[in-house]
């Protein structure tokens, strides 16, 4: 519900992922965005699965999902990634991509 009240407040149409739960597990999320055929992603969470996509982006060589630590998360905050073009990624690590911007709820 709380993802939802935020959502609405850019006055656009969104889709309701019941995938994205509050108790998902980052395996969940990334099967989500890997399933995912839009060219854009807006997606409007809470902790903790939010911080562990962000720190998995980032950081994708690690194997077990369970090994990562969470990324530290202002509320409120916009975390803008790129996904890699086809030839910068390594098939072996699944999709890539790269941080481009965080911007802080202070400055949106």
């Amino acid at each position: 519900m709380r993802s939802e009240q935020t959502v609405a407040a850019l006055k656009r149409d969104y889709q309701v992922v019941q995938a994205l739960k509050p108790e998902a597990t980052l395996d969940d999320v990334c099967a989500v965005v890997q399933q995912t055929k839009a060219i854009n992603i807006l997606m409007v969470g809470h902790q903790p699965w939010i911080g562990l996509l962000a720190a998995y982006l980032i950081n994708p060589q690690v194997k077990h999902t369970n090994q990562i630590k969470m990324a530290n998360i202002k509320k409120a905050s916009v975390w803008w990634f790129k996904q890699a073009s086809a030839k910068q990624q390594d098939a072996s690590h699944g999709l890539s991509y790269k941080l481009v911007s965080v911007q802080h709820p202070d400055f949106i």
